[in-house]
């Protein structure tokens, strides 16, 4: 009975690793890596690491308030890792693995929290106030000047040098230059002749008929700069950069394919990794961020109609720099 019992032990893990492998972007070392510090630290475990896991993504939420499940298998993986068993590593590699661990128990933990629990119930509210407490946007200010030419990529802030004739209302950082094709990115096609919008020529002077097709990474940069840029004046520094590597950049009103708003400073927010996928499976979500960048930009997409606005969305205590 206790070899069976640990033989589904282990394909519990297993079949963790092997989604995670297969969800993680990164290096086939890296992922070793990673794995490896997750074999370790179920060893200490005594093959009850999934088990701990599992636990935390069934655990509901209390008071309505959010249960943080990485922090807690943290600490679980430091007790284990710290404890008297774990002798044979010294603690940079202990360190080491805490640092992989987190990265596995992020992308584990984040997904069932964002997909799986979302279809558990009726849990809207909760989420909204949640989403509202840690969402970071670009101040109105930055996006005013981005609008205005005084804030956006060096190729941007030349071209308002040398004309007067722009128009840049969706604050698009690198002035429309790039697009989103994932499909197009992995074929390794840097760029891709749109007929459809030859007259961007003509209405924005200074950008190029072949327009550069690139994944996230771009808008991912040019919103974290956005950000920067509005907490010059806040308790975020350039020196805290690192605080961003637990967060992802979104698209609010989705359309990444468009290059109006693939790097629209008011289309974008920084959501903690661990929440990000609600920006995409959630109703109640994504119309309060749509009303939300409504509200501070008067953003809305061309062609689209503003959501009705969550029940308690003028209760909702809104994080800020």
């Amino acid at each position: 009975m206790k070899m069976k019992k640990t033989t589904e032990e282990i394909e519990k893990i297993e079949e963790l690793k092997a989604f995670f492998k297969s969800n993680f972007v990164g290096s086939k070392k890296y992922k070793q890596n990673i794995c490896c510090a997750v074999n370790k630290i179920n060893e200490l475990s005594g093959n009850k690491l999934a088990d701990k896991i599992l636990e935390l993504i069934n655990l509901p939420a209390s008071n309505n308030r959010y249960i943080d499940p990485v922090g807690d298998i943290l600490i679980y993986a430091k007790e284990l890792l710290y404890s008297s068993n774990c002798s044979t590593l010294d603690n940079d590699s202990k360190e080491s693995y805490v640092n992989y661990f987190r990265q596995f128990s992020q992308l584990v933990l984040g997904f069932f929290y964002a997909n799986t629990f979302l279809t558990m119930g009726k849990h809207d509210d909760f989420f909204c106030e949640l989403i509202a407490n840690n969402a970071l946007f670009a101040s109105t200010d930055v996006v005013n000047k981005v609008r205005n030419g005084e804030l956006g990529t060096d190729e941007f802030k030349k071209l308002v040098k040398t004309t007067g004739n722009f128009n840049n209302q969706y604050a698009s950082w690198d002035y429309m230059e790039h697009y989103r094709d994932n499909k197009l990115k992995k074929n390794k096609i840097k760029y891709k002749f749109d007929p459809k919008y030859l007259f961007y020529k003509r209405m924005y002077p200074g950008i190029k008929p072949m327009m550069a097709v690139d994944d996230n990474t771009l808008a991912n940069q040019y919103f974290k700069k956005a950000i920067l840029e509005s907490c010059k004046n806040g308790f975020i520094t350039s020196s805290m950069w690192t605080k961003f590597k637990d967060y992802e950049v979104c698209h609010i009103w989705d359309k990444p394919g468009d290059r109006r708003y693939y790097a629209s400073i008011c289309n974008l927010v920084l959501i903690p990794r661990a929440l990000a996928q609600l920006t995409d499976h959630n109703d109640a979500v994504k119309s309060l961020l749509r009303n939300k960048v409504h509200d501070l930009f008067d953003f809305i997409p061309e062609g689209e109609t503003l959501p009705e606005k969550p029940h308690n969305y003028y209760k909702y205590q809104w994080r800020t720099i």
